[in-house]
């Protein structure tokens, strides 16, 4: 059975080997699922009560600048498809992704 100390150590070894975000990450899904465990009554005690989920950097992404949007706007005229990627264009420089 997992321990509270069992779930820290794990947060500590994933920190070794992958980014903050995606220990956080998988912080929340073991407390979800431990969570679902204890109220189906399939697992008495949660080993994830009381553990503070990692504080991690919120990064704050630029859109591009319109010139670089225009020129790869520009590399699809003449296509079949030019509409769709133009929309996927647009909605990746409007959301910063």
């Amino acid at each position: 059975m997992p321990t509270t100390r069992d779930v820290r150590n794990y947060s500590v070894q994933r920190l070794q080997e992958v980014t903050p975000t995606k220990v956080r990450n998988g912080q929340k899904a073991l407390r979800s699922f431990f969570s679902f465990l204890e109220d189906e009554g399939l697992w008495l005690d949660n080993p994830t009560k009381g553990i503070q989920l990692l504080k991690v950097k919120r990064i704050i992404r630029q859109a591009p600048e319109k010139e670089h949007v225009d020129k790869l706007l520009g590399a699809w005229r003449g296509h079949d498809r030019r509409m769709k990627f133009r929309l996927f264009i647009l909605l990746f420089a409007d959301t910063a992704m």
